[in-house]
């Protein structure tokens, strides 16, 4: 856990080091120059951590290196044949397009922590450019995806963070640009890596929703009758995802998620006229795709493998836990708001107790 608790630190120094920016005229607590750094920091820590990690640590790792290792082995003619077989043929084979980008990796290192830090780097410059694009505070963007969605994206799969960095961090910017054609054409490239993105092309129209008080009441409607009606919400994933060949997630604690994530969307309501003030449009964005991971929240009591469709959605609230912060008026009161979260949220993590190991050790 030390090594966790050592990039948080980083980030936090890096954030409370001093820059040379006036703040009164920008109208900010986090400048141009801190918010650069916070996100270069965060990236470069996080980069070292995911891709220098021992094969032991992460649910999924091991298992991957042994595709990896395999592929090498893989001629390319046999890897395009199941991608024709696939989509041509309707075979059921299990998103081929992975072995075409593994393979592509292949031609530069056959080393597997190498393959890692590739991974690590495609991820966590995409959130790097997303978090300081978007975020009020980069710094509290960081801390809680150190805290709570590290586990899932960092060190646990490598099918899922590809497609999650190009379809929803990267994904966001064409959206805000009203962009549909490329959106789409990137979530069916991804789709060939992981299935499950192609849940993330109706937000590309939802995401234009009017967040306002009807609108909340329908979305908390639609989340109580998900709860009624799981199963069967679950068995329509499962003959459009594919969720019928996952078996029971082990990575990110589940129910304390799916509790977390709950009461954000009951904060968001509580407070959603102050949250949409001076919204260029990224946090009525951010709320709706909060309420959809609200609303296939109750599958988590069913299956902890639809965490994959979950994080699509909930990864927004990198945006929105700032964005509470802005809503108050004083910048003292925004200070004690940064330092009562980060306590919170880095005791919630110690309390779980992860460990770590370098790929040396």
């Amino acid at each position: 856990m030390i090594w966790y608790l050592l990039n948080i630190a980083i980030i936090t120094i890096a954030y409370l080091l001093p820059a040379r920016e006036n703040l009164s005229d920008i109208g900010q607590d986090v400048g141009p120059v801190k918010r650069k750094r916070v996100c270069v920091v965060g990236t470069i820590t996080w980069i070292l951590l995911s891709g220098l990690r021992h094969i032991s640590v992460g649910a999924d790792t091991l298992q991957y290196k042994y595709y990896f290792d395999a592929i090498q082995k893989t001629s390319w003619s046999s890897i395009f044949e199941r991608l024709y077989d696939r989509y041509i043929n309707g075979a059921d084979i299990k998103d081929p397009g992975y072995p075409i980008f593994e393979k592509i990796c292949n031609i530069f290192t056959d080393n597997y922590t190498v393959y890692l830090i590739i991974i690590a780097t495609i991820f966590f410059v995409s959130m790097g450019l997303f978090i300081h694009k978007f975020s009020e505070n980069p710094y509290l963007s960081y801390i809680l995806f150190s805290t709570l969605f590290y586990s899932f994206f960092a060190i646990t799969g490598h099918r899922q963070t590809i497609a999650t960095a190009v379809v929803v961090l990267l994904g966001t910017f064409l959206i805000k640009k009203k962009k549909f054609i490329p959106f789409l054409i990137i979530i069916l490239l991804m789709s060939t890596i992981h299935r499950s993105c192609l849940c993330f092309i109706p937000f590309y129209f939802i995401s234009k929703i009017k967040i306002n008080k009807i609108t909340l009441l329908i979305y908390w409607f639609a989340t109580i009758s998900a709860f009624v009606f799981r199963y069967e919400l679950l068995d329509l994933l499962q003959s459009i995802l594919g969720y019928e060949m996952y078996q029971d997630y082990e990575g990110a604690g589940a129910g304390t998620f799916l509790y977390l994530l709950l009461a954000f969307g009951i904060l968001v309501t509580f407070f959603c006229r102050k949250l949409l003030e001076n919204d260029t449009g990224i946090i009525r964005i951010s709320i709706n795709a909060l309420m959809l991971a609200c609303f296939f929240s109750p599958l988590l009591l069913i299956n902890q493998s639809t965490m994959r469709l979950i994080q699509y959605f909930s990864l927004f609230l990198l945006l929105l836990l700032p964005k509470f912060g802005k809503i108050l008026s004083k910048r003292t009161d925004r200070t004690v708001y940064n330092m009562i979260v980060t306590l919170v949220l880095v005791v919630l993590f110690a309390m779980t107790n992860p460990t770590y190991r370098f790929f040396w050790q």
